[in-house]
């Protein structure tokens, strides 16, 4: 025993210390009440929830609790490093790192909540209230433009590389609004990831009552094109007008609005959040503007349609901008955009 005692054994190269965390949960907690982005979603949440009692629709279960999880994990997570400020005797410190895991957690839970709340919403009220067409005005406003949409969908199928370009880059743009919302926080630009959900927000909400007083079908139905049987939208919406859809699935949601475009909308609000990554906004832009060309031959939207998305965007962008960027009472400096 002797022998063993007088042993030098080598220190282990990595040593593992755990501490316990003194932190304060339920502190983290209620400045997750405190960002308009949460509010906003719970307010559109509750409202759903009234709705779904008194319109007989209801939401896929499944569909709820994947979201639901999805969401509690970022809240609770938030709340862990929210609390870390707010541990008792500790004061408050300056932490980016802090800074931007609260961001990425609270930016990316308040996104799904409102998404989901938002599809939800704009499904109810589709299939709820109806309201005159207006695909004739849109189509007339096309040609009063110098926007002949049917030369356009001809020109872009005479071209298949053009087209499938465009088709490709058409369905990327849900997922560059997600990238946008972890990467712009995790990168340090947190007052532009704020702006950037901000903007999607206020952006959708007023996609969705325009379109209530301003349907349409879309360039795909009016014109009388093969494709929209194959358009997802097309038959959605003709459900829900119809009176068969009842049950809505978060995970397979469908845009609804034809006017303005949100596809239009989304990818100004893209490439303006993109533009604080020096070597990157320009390969964003170009993106985006693709992303904008191809609304009329993949979406099946009039022209006016992505006028009035990308003016709609321009103006959300140059109106919103809050200033405040940390949880109220951590004290937790940002990383400076």
């Amino acid at each position: 025993m002797r022998n063993l005692k007088a042993l030098h054994l080598p220190r282990p190269v990595i040593a593992f210390h755990p501490r316990a965390w003194t932190g304060n949960f339920r502190n983290g907690i209620r400045t997750l009440f405190t960002w308009p982005e949460v509010l906003l979603g719970l307010i559109l949440a509750a409202i759903d929830g009234l709705l779904l009692v008194i319109s007989g629709f209801q939401v896929n279960d499944f569909s709820v609790a994947a979201t639901g999880i999805m969401i509690a994990y970022c809240f609770i997570a938030y709340a862990f490093y929210a609390g870390r400020g707010l541990a008792p005797g500790k004061g408050n410190t300056s932490n980016p790192r802090q800074a931007m895991a609260t961001q990425t957690l609270m930016g990316l839970g308040a996104f799904v909540l409102f998404n989901a709340a938002a599809d939800v919403l704009d499904y109810i009220l589709t299939g709820s209230v109806v309201m005159p067409e207006w695909d004739s005005r849109f189509a007339a406003w096309d040609l009063a433009l110098g926007f002949h949409w049917l030369d356009w969908y001809h020109f872009v199928l005479a071209n298949p590389v053009f087209h499938e370009t465009l088709r490709v880059v058409y369905d990327l743009v849900g997922g560059e609004i997600v990238l946008l919302v972890i990467a712009l926080p995790m990168s340090g630009h947190i007052r532009k990831a704020r702006w950037l959900v901000l903007w999607y927000m206020v952006t959708a909400l007023i996609t969705i009552f325009v379109g209530l007083l301003m349907p349409a079908k879309g360039a795909f139905v009016y014109y009388h094109l093969p494709v929209a049987q194959h358009t997802g939208y097309v038959p959605v919406m003709a459900d829900l007008r119809a009176g068969t859809l009842h049950t809505i699935n978060l995970l397979n949601s469908q845009g609804l609005v034809v006017f303005p475009s949100f596809h239009a909308a989304l990818a100004v609000i893209c490439a303006a959040g993109a533009w604080s990554w020096k070597w990157l906004r320009y390969p964003f832009l170009i993106l985006n503007l693709l992303i904008i060309a191809s609304a009329p031959s993949q979406g099946g939207h009039y022209g006016v349609d992505v006028l009035a998305g990308v003016a709609l965007a321009l103006g959300t962008i140059a109106v919103v901008r809050p200033q405040r960027t940390t949880a109220s009472g951590i004290g937790v400096s940002e990383a400076q955009s």
